[in-house]
């Protein structure tokens, strides 16, 4: 290579491509050994000399990948073409002008299901690859859909493909070319730490919530303390500071949840302050109040709120405040019921036990304006004979209440329900361990079909099952306490990501225990349960993992920005520029929605984002060779 191009590819490799990886800046090296670790068709397709002879330092993956198809884009471009009719060469220069705009973009594959550097045409979100791409952007889209459900993974030189073959002559290519062209790409790399001074939890978390503002972490389950910090049960975290709330609980907390602009909880406990309240409580504030007194005969296993006037629950008790009302009942304008109010006739009917079931329940979920009860029941309203209400007798452990009524049709091959998914449009369900090989369902009603997901078994571990989700913009993390093997690749426990476009899964990490819960808190993503050591790590029962993408290490100095968003007005602060800095606003795709340059060392600038999906974002900031990531919600 010319040395003359030198200082060119440098400044179009700083100032134009967009920075994502994870990876620790590692010490220099020749330039070929990179392109070589990228791809071994370097070995085949030129003489090392100038800078690839150079020694180079990158600080993550996906800038080594860029190099390379940046090098590989202009070593096709000097190489002879004589030998092509004028159509190919035409064709040719176009398809390395999309490369060129493809490898400035910076959004690559990622690798989720290998332990070592391994080609993906296309990934689990979606994303080709160079040749996926060059080929879908020149309307072979079918063509790239079909290699990546046969041969995914597989070398471009493995791949016998009289399609693609075809389309690499008409567009100037050989098939040696294509095989250059195709990175491999680094397994996923993911960095847990600690919450706090990493003293642990004595006992188990059930369950985690946020407050209105996103400000507070509360936290429930069955512990003594956290970080040494003694707690009944149940405490709170801000980021910094652990905060106490009150004297907490006598027993377990199995769900919480804010409702009203106060934390409920539920579960299987008394109050300190007052031993007659069972199972059902809020914090006022400063201290615990009871939602009932007296033995609930059972447990309370879910919460769930709607509007400002209807709390409801589900679980395994049989009476409310001395009075009958097993498995399902809700607080109404002061009072627990679990009757309806239907027409019949001339007039209203209070149907008492028409919001009922025949076993116990063991989590609720509001789907468009609807309750959807999971748990162990087959019967709805059992005893009831009033054709308003709708009584079921033939439900598989899943069935909508609607108002005042039942709605069934959820007719899945499921077993007894344990967890309540919806992501995309779809509705997950998960189970614990069943059948003589102790399997653990992941179902989805998808375009009214059910399809089941294969890979979960209980492994060593006890009380096996999904225990709950989270949806993440276009994926779905699965918790609990399994094994999960996808069939191909990356194996984990206790936390699954499943893409709902794809309906392909990945195993996120090694858990020795189960997760309960997860949630995202200030840029990061906290998991809880009953383990202590992740990925071989000791983390006692909480740890967490941050959120912000595209983040990598710095190349020059620390930038100091900051964002406020108020009513769709975006405001960047910014301090310790070198110059003139790029901003851009891109969504968790990678895709770049806004663009701006922050004039000056120091200043502030606003950008309209009114426009822009309810929705987590990044913000990217360039100067010189600084970088600076970070994200910002926009709640509505």
């Amino acid at each position: 290579m010319n040395r003359k191009l030198y200082p060119i590819l440098l400044a179009l490799f700083f100032s134009s491509t967009l920075y994502a990886g994870n990876l620790a800046p590692e010490a220099n090296r020749p330039l070929i050994d990179h392109m070589l670790e990228v791809n071994q068709e370097w070995a085949n397709q030129v003489d090392p000399q100038g800078i690839l002879l150079d020694n180079w330092q990158f600080s993550n993956d996906d800038q080594r990948i860029q190099m390379h198809l940046m090098l590989v884009e202009h070593f096709l471009r000097a190489r002879p073409t004589d030998h092509l009719t004028p159509s190919q060469q035409e064709n040719r220069l176009h398809q390395l002008d999309v490369l060129r705009e493809y490898w400035l973009a910076g959004k690559f594959p990622r690798n989720i299901y290998h332990s070592v550097r391994q080609p993906y045409f296309v990934d689990f979100q979606g994303t080709a690859c160079a040749v996926g791409h060059l080929a879908q952007q020149s309307g072979e889209k079918d063509l790239v859909a079909q290699i990546s459900k046969e041969n995914n993974y597989a070398y471009v030189r493995e791949l016998k493909y009289p399609g693609l073959l075809a389309w690499a002559e008409n567009n100037g290519l050989t098939a040696e070319e294509l095989a250059w062209i195709q990175p491999g790409y680094p397994p996923a790399f993911r960095a847990f730490q600690k919450i706090g001074n990493g003293g642990g939890v004595t006992g188990h978390i059930n369950k985690m919530v946020t407050s209105e503002d996103g400000e507070t972490l509360y936290i429930g389950g069955l512990f003594s303390s956290i970080d040494d910090v003694n707690a009944g049960s149940v405490i709170a975290w801000d980021g910094t500071d652990w905060i106490s709330l009150g004297n907490g609980v006598n027993g377990e907390i199995y769900d919480m949840e804010f409702w009203n602009n106060h934390l409920y909880v539920v579960g299987d406990f008394q109050l300190v302050d007052d031993p007659n309240s069972h199972n059902i409580a809020y914090f006022d504030g400063t201290s615990w109040v009871g939602l009932q007194q007296g033995d609930m005969q059972g447990k309370v296993l879910a919460l769930q709120s709607r509007g400002s006037g209807r709390l409801f629950i589900g679980g395994d008790f049989q009476t409310i405040n001395g009075e009958e009302m097993p498995y399902l009942a809700r607080l109404e304008n002061g009072t627990w019921t679990n009757s309806s109010r239907v027409y019949v006739g001339n007039g209203y009917l209070d149907v008492p036990g028409a919001m009922s079931v025949n076993a116990p329940v063991h989590c609720l979920e509001f789907i468009n304006n609807r309750l959807l009860v999971g748990g162990d029941f087959t019967e709805t309203a059992p005893g009831v004979d009033v054709s308003e209400v709708n009584p079921l007798d033939d439900v598989n452990y899943l069935a909508y209440w609607d108002a005042n009524t039942w709605a069934g049709g959820l007719y899945g091959t499921h077993p007894p329900v344990r967890a309540i998914g919806v992501n995309q449009g779809d509705l997950f369900i998960g189970s614990e361990g069943f059948g003589e090989f102790e399997e653990i369902s992941l179902t989805v009603l998808r375009a009214g079909l059910w399809e089941s997901f294969y890979g979960f078994s209980t492994f060593d571990f006890t009380n096996a099952g999904i225990r709950d989700f989270l949806p993440m913009d276009e994926h779905l993390m699965i918790l609990g306490s399994f094994y999960y093997s996808p069939g191909v690749g990356t194996t984990g426990t206790g936390a699954a990501l499943m893409n709902s476009e794809y309906l392909g899964g990945e195993g996120y990490a090694y858990f020795n225990g189960g997760v309960n819960s997860a949630v995202e808190f200030k840029n990061n993503l906290i998991f809880a349960g009953d383990f202590d050591a992740v990925n071989g790590e000791l983390y006692s029962g909480i740890v967490q993992l941050s959120t912000v993408v595209n983040s990598i290490p710095e190349l020059g100095a620390q930038l100091d920005i900051s964002t406020f968003l108020q009513d769709g007005q975006l405001t960047i602060r910014y301090s310790g520029l070198q110059a003139d800095a790029n901003l851009r606003l891109l969504n968790l795709n990678g895709q770049m929605l806004k663009q701006t340059t922050l004039e000056g060392t120091s200043g502030e600038s606003q950008l309209w984002v009114g426009q822009f999906p309810a929705g987590t974002y990044v913000y990217q900031l360039q100067s010189g060779k600084s970088l600076q990531s970070g994200k910002f919600v926009k709640p509505y």
